[in-house]
């Protein structure tokens, strides 16, 4: 009976040790890696365009975007923003969008690993693309500026990425 007792003293004393975290008890746990790069996660075009309202016409501004596809292979997503901007301005606010872009991409984590069909300056439709890399995700970030009538000027961004 002696014998007993010690046995359930000392199999409480080790569990409450256990519950109160002086002994810890080994766990494994599984990480599970994120479905997206910090850059996709995180971007929207409207706080680049909304950084040069300056160079905007007051009115409205609408953003509206999607996401679609399966994570494998890829995920991508799709966001327009219809606004008033002079011509005059339109090239240069491409070009801020653009350069602000990539600084987004490379605060992310990011590296740039390619670019092409770049031309800010084109009227009717303004066109930049950028490829990035971020850990195990690769991506394809296309941006078009389309003139539309008077001042009006949408802006469209697409991201396409999938894991390495």
């Amino acid at each position: 009976m002696k014998r007993t007792t010690q046995i359930i003293v000392a199999i409480t004393i080790a569990f409450v040790l256990v519950n109160c975290g002086i002994v810890s008890q080994k766990t494994t746990s599984v990480e599970t890696p994120p479905e997206q790069s910090t850059f996709k996660q995180n971007f929207s075009i409207g706080p680049l365009i909304e950084i040069h309202k300056d160079l905007l016409i007051e009115g409205p501004r609408t953003l509206s975007g999607t996401e679609a596809g399966p994570r494998e292979p890829f995920i991508q997503s799709h966001e327009t923003m219809t606004l008033q901007v002079d011509p005059d301005n339109a090239g240069i606010l491409f070009e801020a969008i653009e350069s602000d872009l990539e600084e987004t991409l490379m605060n992310s984590g990011a590296t740039i690993v390619g670019s092409g069909g770049t031309d800010v300056h084109a009227d009717p439709i303004a066109f930049f693309s950028h490829s990035y890399s971020e850990g195990p995700f690769y991506g394809v970030v296309d941006v078009w500026g389309i003139r539309g009538k008077e001042n009006t000027f949408i802006i469209i961004s697409q991201i396409t990425e999938s894991r390495n």
